[in-house]
């Protein structure tokens, strides 16, 4: 068995999914390939990480999610960033919708990537360095 590359080795990733299961693969995937990862069950409980002050190289977002989905925590930083004159956070959204126009939805929205679910995990590797300039 080969030993797991390590393509995100030094990143620190913050991972929101409401969806307990789905987190700990996720987390559990970026782990695997070095990534320091943060899970959170809601976008409250990511929004509140990021006000703190908490910083990551980049993000991946659940779209639909209760009480406060992925376009609106976007949304949120997105706004908060301007208002303190942030650094642009990379988030990719992830989403099982298949409605033929939903990688523009997450565009305007503010996602800097789309990726569906389910997640194929080279994609989603990729699709984060290159995002936060690793490649």
């Amino acid at each position: 068995i080969n030993p797991p590359s390590r393509t995100l080795r030094g990143m620190h990733i913050l991972a929101v999914d409401d969806q307990r299961d789905l987190r700990d693969v996720l987390v559990a995937l970026l782990e695997q390939q070095g990534a320091e990862v943060v899970g959170c069950a809601s976008a409250r409980e990511a929004f509140a990480l990021l006000a703190r002050g908490e910083s990551f190289d980049a993000a991946v977002f659940d779209v639909t999610m209760p009480v406060e989905d992925g376009f609106t925590l976007v949304g949120r930083v997105r706004a908060r960033e301007a208002r303190e004159l942030a650094d642009r956070l990379p988030v990719v959204a992830l989403t099982a919708h298949t409605a033929h126009d939903i990688r523009d939805l997450c565009k305007e929205a503010g996602f800097d990537g789309y990726l569906p679910k389910p997640v194929v995990p080279r994609q989603l590797f990729e699709t984060l360095r290159r995002l936060a300039g690793g490649g």
